[in-house]
């Protein structure tokens, strides 16, 4: 069986072809990879309005207002191990004074940002008690907090370090 030259040549195109394809998709997901997480929230209660989350690790400086992902704190454990990914909004950075009420607000230099707190109900007063008071914040710590009053947060285990902090969140979904 004799191949014609034609054939050969088409074929070598279109192998060249798939080889410069495959190398590329390698480099963009090596990349990709390298600079990005995708984040997947499967809480049945969510405490952002956000189910998927693209984490940016080349942007790891909190901004008030923004969703951050950060390690958990040794102060969340045993709720969550620490390490574990989490994402919160940040609503309060180093010279902000946070105040906690008994009644549930959470105010950050006078101004309510945020309502409830219903896991301290299940301790006993001297329990809750910890968890309320007024807090100035130093260089390198960020309240956390996230957008459902269930949410487990800076509400309950304090500010977070800044070297906690992965990278910007960006919600996909």
């Amino acid at each position: 069986m004799r191949l014609d030259k034609n054939w050969w040549a088409a074929r070598k195109a279109y192998v060249l072809w798939v080889v410069i394809v495959f190398v590329l998709a390698v480099a963009i997901a090596r990349y990709f990879s390298a600079h990005y997480r995708i984040a997947i929230d499967t809480q049945l209660v969510p405490c952002l309005d956000a189910r998927v989350l693209l984490i940016d690790l080349d942007d790891p400086k909190p901004v008030i207002g923004a969703i951050f992902a950060f390690t958990a704190p040794e102060s969340a454990s045993p709720v969550y191990p620490r390490g574990t990914l989490m994402a919160k909004r940040v609503m309060a950075g180093p010279g902000d004074t946070v105040s906690v009420t008994a009644g549930g607000k959470i105010l950050v230099n006078g101004t309510e940002i945020a309502r409830g707190m219903p896991h301290p109900s299940l301790l006993s007063l001297q329990e809750r008690d910890r968890f309320y008071g007024q807090r100035l914040l130093k260089d390198g710590e960020w309240w956390m907090v996230g957008e459902s009053a269930t949410s487990f947060d800076s509400r309950y285990w304090g500010p977070l370090k800044e070297e906690q902090v992965v990278g910007r969140a960006h919600v996909i979904y």
